[in-house]
């Protein structure tokens, strides 16, 4: 399957000057940013323990991590006090998606109008 030309780009929509696309707070943002020490941190304890590929790092207020990593989405509760070298061993498997598979299907029209 081949990618659209020539979609028109919702005018809420502004392409910065290196053409990476800038959404706007209203369509898509992150509650909050995780600083890139604690995500480059935590991401390492996490290989350490064991995952492959860490996808993202949300610390949840109450001191809860949650994490994805390999397929999984985990939560971590009172993780500042967790060894780094048991953090993936003592989460809580929240959600497995291990065994999804994509399917490749084309969008239906309606998909193709902002």
């Amino acid at each position: 399957m081949r990618p659209y030309v020539n979609v028109r780009i919702p005018p809420r929509i502004r392409i910065d000057r290196i053409g990476e696309a800038v959404i706007p707070p209203s369509i898509a943002s992150s509650p909050r940013r995780i600083p890139m020490d604690v995500y480059d941190n935590v991401s390492a304890a996490l290989r350490i323990d064991g995952a492959t590929y860490v996808d993202w790092i949300y610390p949840a207020p109450g001191g809860d991590l949650l994490f994805a990593c390999d397929g999984s989405i985990y939560r971590q509760r009172g993780w500042d006090g967790i060894a780094q070298a048991a953090l993936l061993a003592s989460a809580d498997r929240l959600v497995d998606l291990t065994t999804n598979r994509f399917e490749l299907i084309s969008p239906p029209p309606e998909a193709m109008r902002w």
